[in-house]
């Protein structure tokens, strides 16, 4: 995702403003897309889990938009506690969170004021670090809970290739998406609509059941649906994580950012992704 708003950003560093993207390790600018030069962009290492590396935070912006994702234990997120320690001059934080947080719904739709009841340790690590920003000394805090995101290169074709299963009509749930762009984009807004304090859902308020995701997805580039098997065969073929993430069964509703904030994503729905693509029947 950084990369991805870096280069939405792109056209503005020229004359309006100027960027300083930190990361684990080094970035080379070719690496960012569609971007060969970046103009008014600094680049440094640091590292939210080695206390000593953050000392170049002190002289962060006053403006953070904030993607690193919590530790991979836990419950809570260590590593919002340090940034929030390492950069005192921080004066407006966007936090990108999930929309995990609100736990199972069972198909019910969620919204900002949906208690958050997470019970997958991933997503209360999320709620950990939006509680810590929310207590926190920074003037001015927007959360933007974003669910699957995807793109060119993040769409379910190996998954697809692989013959995993997806539900049968009976047990089929309700998947939530957004568009790469057009997060980076919301990220960007939320420096200026975002209101203190207050927490927006990213998604395009479009749920698909999952297996009508999938099989919109083969349908595009050729390939064989899905087998439709009972959820207990699915839970058996599937990992973990990627299980967990459509145990939530949740609507997401996005109204409260399109009301607010009166924005029209690029892509509105993943039907509207593929029928803007050109390369129907080719691999992507």
């Amino acid at each position: 995702m950084g990369q991805r708003l870096a280069a939405h950003l792109a056209p503005r560093l020229k004359t309006h403003i100027g960027l300083l993207a930190i990361g684990r390790h080094a970035v080379k600018t070719p690496q960012m897309p569609k971007t060969p030069k970046m103009p008014n962009t600094h680049f440094i290492c640091a590292d939210l889990d080695q206390k000593k590396s953050l000392r170049r935070l002190a002289a962060l912006p006053s403006r953070v938009i904030y993607l690193a994702p919590p530790p991979s234990s836990g419950t809570d997120d260590a590593r919002m506690q340090q940034f929030l320690a390492a950069a005192p001059r921080t004066q407006q934080c966007i936090y990108v969170s999930t929309t995990g947080v609100y736990g199972a719904a069972a198909g019910a739709w969620v919204t900002e004021t949906t208690p958050l009841s997470a019970t997958e340790p991933r997503s209360q690590r999320r709620i950990a670090a939006e509680k810590r920003l929310k207590r926190s000394a920074i003037p001015h805090v927007s959360i933007l809970r974003a669910p699957g995101i995807y793109a060119k290169d993040r769409l379910p074709i190996a998954r697809i290739q692989a013959g995993l299963p997806a539900f049968d009509a009976a047990d089929d749930v309700p998947t939530n998406h957004i568009h790469a762009d057009d997060l980076a984009r919301l990220c960007w807004l939320a420096l200026f609509q975002g209101r203190n304090r207050r927490a927006y859902n990213a998604a395009d308020g479009q749920p698909m059941l999952h297996a009508d995701y999938l099989n919109a997805v083969a349908q595009h580039f050729g390939l064989n649906a899905p087998p439709r098997l009972p959820a207990a065969q699915v839970k058996d073929a599937l990992s973990p994580i990627a299980w967990s993430m459509l145990a939530g069964a949740r609507r997401v509703s996005s109204a409260r950012l399109f009301r607010e904030w009166g924005v029209q994503l690029k892509y509105p729905s993943v039907n509207a992704f593929l029928a803007q693509r050109k390369d129907k029947g080719m691999m992507a």
